[in-house]
């Protein structure tokens, strides 16, 4: 099965998030600021690489990672909104 390709700057994704542009990269996916469309708010959106996502076992952590960063309370801190 061939990886999904990434999505394009002004892109909706998941019905509600409008990617507007880059905020950063890394190894295994970028991070894009965004518009949440049924919110009317700023967020930031990550998405992992094709590449990344179908080696054995990033789903299990990306999905961990998110829940580990939902638990954190800061001001500091963006605050996860959804994860999948």
């Amino acid at each position: 099965m061939s990886a999904s390709p990434m999505p394009k700057l002004g892109d909706v994704i998941a019905g509600k998030y409008r990617l507007d542009k880059v905020a950063g990269e890394g190894g295994m996916g970028l991070v894009y600021a965004a518009h949440h469309l049924v919110l009317d708010q700023r967020v930031a959106v990550k998405i992992l690489l094709p590449d990344a996502a179908s080696a054995d076992g990033v789903l299990e952590r990306f999905a961990r990672e998110a829940q580990a960063a939902a638990r954190i309370q800061s001001e500091h801190v963006a605050r996860v909104m959804d994860a999948g």
